[in-house]
C-alpha cells in the first residue's frame, strides 16, 4: 500500500510541474541540442516557427540563420513563434508574412540577434529596478542586436510558491527603446549555428 501511494504522489507531482503559463518549446535531446543549423531547426516545427520561416526568406536572412551572416555559427536569437507574428499581421491588417514590408521584417529580426552563444547560464543574475518607471535595474549586461539596438539582459532565479530563490531561473529582457522588459522561461535550444531562447506566445514582434 505504501509503494502504491509513494508511485501516486510521484505521478501527480511530474503532472503539476509540467504545467506552466509560459511556452516551453520541446527541444531535440534532453540537453536541448539539434544537430543542425538554426534555419534547419526552425523547419521542425511548423506550429511555432512556419511564419518565423517565412518571415525570414521574405527578408532574404536565410543565410544568417545558416551560419553564414556576419557572427557566423555564433549568435543567439530570441525567437518570436507564429503567435506573435500572427498578432502582428492582425493589428496592422496583413494577410499574408509577405504582405509586411521586407525593411520591417529585416528589423523585426535584427533587433532579435545578438552576437556569441549565450546560455542561460552565461547571462548573468540581475534583478528588475524596484522604480516602475525605470526599466534597467541591477546585475545583469547589455548587449547590441545585430540592428544596434541596446539590450539589458538578466537572469532571475523565480520563487517557487511562498518560498523565495526556490524556483527555476528566468531570462529577461528589457529595451529602453521598446519601454519594455519580456520575461522567457528557455530551455536553451541549441543548434550547430546559434543559440535559441523561445519569446513566451504573448510577446509581440516589436517589444525588444
Amino acid at each position: 500500500m505504501k509503494k502504491f501511494i509513494y508511485a501516486l504522489w510521484a505521478v501527480l507531482l511530474v503532472g503539476t510541474s509540467s504545467c506552466t503559463k509560459y511556452n516551453l518549446i520541446d527541444t531535440g535531446d534532453v540537453n536541448g541540442n539539434h544537430d543542425t543549423t538554426l534555419w534547419g531547426y526552425l523547419q521542425t516545427d511548423s506550429y511555432n516557427w512556419d511564419s518565423l520561416s517565412l518571415m525570414i526568406k521574405h527578408a532574404e536572412m536565410v543565410e544568417v540563420f545558416e551560419g553564414k551572416g556576419e557572427y557566423g555559427k555564433d549568435m543567439t536569437f530570441f525567437g518570436f513563434t507564429n503567435h506573435s507574428i500572427r498578432s502582428y499581421m492582425l493589428a496592422n491588417g496583413y494577410k499574408r508574412v509577405t504582405d509586411i514590408p521586407k525593411e520591417d521584417c529585416a528589423y523585426f529580426l535584427k533587433i532579435s540577434i545578438i552576437p556569441g552563444r549565450h546560455k542561460l547560464a552565461d547571462i548573468p543574475n540581475g534583478r528588475r529596478s524596484t522604480d516602475p518607471d525605470q526599466i534597467i535595474g541591477t546585475g545583469g549586461k547589455e548587449y547590441k542586436t545585430m540592428e544596434g539596438r541596446k539590450l539589458w539582459i538578466f537572469t532571475f532565479r523565480e520563487p517557487y510558491g511562498d518560498i523565495p530563490n526556490a524556483g527555476p531561473y528566468s531570462i529577461y529582457v528589457a529595451s529602453s527603446a521598446a519601454k519594455k522588459i519580456t520575461r522567457i522561461a528557455s530551455t536553451d535550444i541549441t543548434t550547430n549555428t546559434g543559440i535559441v531562447h523561445s519569446l513566451p506566445y504573448h510577446y509581440r514582434i516589436n517589444d525588444l
